[in-house]
């Protein structure tokens, strides 16, 4: 089911930086010259699926978090729920209506995941405070939460501090988690509190299926530290309405992420399978 089976990465999604970051391509992340001076903590992923019939969303994947934004630039989004009940059914409505939810400060940048590479628009890399665009597979969930919502089946594991999602390029665990049992975590400064953001946590799988340096590491949907603030490239949402999410998440259907600015989800919404947005729906 390509999921992502992993610790918790302790990474802030909370801080609003100064001035746009530069970013530039860089090669796949190997051993050699990488640093491997913290142990590591791999995920545990199944053998890859077998191509799809078309480009977009897989076959089987039968539930969708559709994530649309004004445009590149804004970082202010609308979230919808879709599910059908096979591949060659139409896509229909799982939800009661669009929920607000917070991306990077600089809007989105195209990631990496189920969709074919794009070359026009801005393209996510580290650091650059926007959140990935494209299709995506879910990870795993983890938090502070004792216990998630009822009727849960998603896959989720209590963490606290006992793990952190590593986004330095130079490491050999980029974009995997790194145990923290035996490291001195610096307390972080005008952020919210840890057990706020990362109560619920919900990993999306940019940039994993290889890992590529310098492309963009550590993306969950988690709770917002205060309501529509822009994160560090996340999803970032109200407790509610992660809540509403989490319990209908259905590992057998494959969920996927669909984050796209709104011209570009309608230009490939026939191509790429994608549901149909209601023509009120904007953002």
């Amino acid at each position: 089911m390509g999921i992502f089976l992993s610790g918790l990465g302790l990474v802030s999604c909370s801080h609003e930086p100064h001035a746009p970051p530069e970013t530039k391509n860089t090669p796949r992340l190997i051993a050699s010259g990488a640093s491997a001076e913290l142990p590591v903590v791999f995920q545990h992923q199944v053998a890859p699926l077998p191509r799809w019939s078309h480009q977009g969303v897989p076959d089987d994947a039968l539930q969708a978090i559709v994530v649309t934004s004004p445009s590149w630039k804004s970082y202010h989004g609308q979230l919808r729920r879709f599910e059908r009940q096979d591949y060659t059914r139409a896509w229909n409505r799982a939800d009661a209506g669009a929920v607000a939810v917070s991306l990077g400060r600089y809007g989105l940048g195209w990631g990496r995941g189920l969709h074919p590479e794009q070359k026009g628009g801005p393209v996510k890399g580290e650091g650059d405070h926007r959140s990935p665009a494209g299709i995506f597979d879910l990870g795993e969930a983890r938090g502070f939460a004792k216990e998630l919502p009822p009727g849960t089946t998603w896959p989720f594991q209590q963490s606290a501090n006992r793990s952190r999602c590593m986004d330095n390029p130079r490491s050999i665990a980029y974009n995997t988690f790194i145990s923290t049992e035996a490291m001195l975590l610096p307390v972080s400064v005008g952020v919210a509190r840890r057990e706020t953001v990362f109560e619920m946590m919900l990993f999306v799988m940019h940039n994993t299926s290889p890992v590529l340096r310098g492309a963009g590491s550590c993306v969950f949907l988690h709770v917002w530290a205060k309501p529509e603030s822009p994160t560090q490239g996340c999803v970032a949402m109200s407790r509610e309405s992660l809540q509403r999410i989490l319990p209908w998440l259905d590992l057998e259907r494959r969920p996927v992420l669909v984050q796209l600015p709104e011209h570009e989800y309608r230009r490939f919404e026939k191509d790429w399978s994608l549901p149909t947005l209601d023509p009120e729906d904007s953002g």
